[in-house]
């Protein structure tokens, strides 16, 4: 029997998808807990629209995430920060600080999970930090730390 599955099903595959399963499997286990529905014309309709809607969708996310990629690879944020005579600052600066900085002075908004920095930053200098935008798209961002 085929159906569409409109859930992740563990092992069968993911939502959307159209398969091929044993009518008891369907009738007794997928049907019930509404993990699939039977493929009818109109259901495989409904799910290719589903499908295109998607990509269109996914398109449009990557095409936003190239422009934002473009715009702060270019892009110099600096991060005043208080440090000491030999260029150890007195606390770190984080991902949360950058973000706010590429705001501030770009008025760019980037999420600070985005930022690929695993460790805050303790001292004075230049740092180029990725930026993961979109699952595809990574961006390096040039950051400079200076004394307050």
């Amino acid at each position: 029997m085929k159906v569409i599955l409109i859930h992740d099903v563990k092992s069968i595959g993911k939502s959307g998808e159209i398969l091929d399963v044993s009518d008891g499997y369907a009738r007794n286990f997928l049907f019930p807990r509404q993990l699939a529905q039977e493929a009818t014309a109109g259901a495989l309709k409904q799910a290719e629209q589903r499908i295109r809607t998607e990509q269109i969708k996914r398109a449009k996310q990557k095409a936003e995430a190239e422009d934002l990629a473009g715009k702060l690879t270019g892009a110099r944020v600096q991060v005043k920060a208080k440090a000491g005579t030999e260029g150890r600052l007195y606390g770190a600066v984080t991902s949360k600080e950058i973000a706010e900085a590429i705001k501030g002075q770009t008025g760019l908004v980037v999420d600070r999970r985005k930022l690929d920095l695993p460790d805050p930053i303790k001292a004075l200098g230049n740092f180029e930090i990725p930026a993961r935008i979109h699952p595809e798209v990574t961006a390096t961002l040039h950051v400079e730390i200076v004394s307050a």
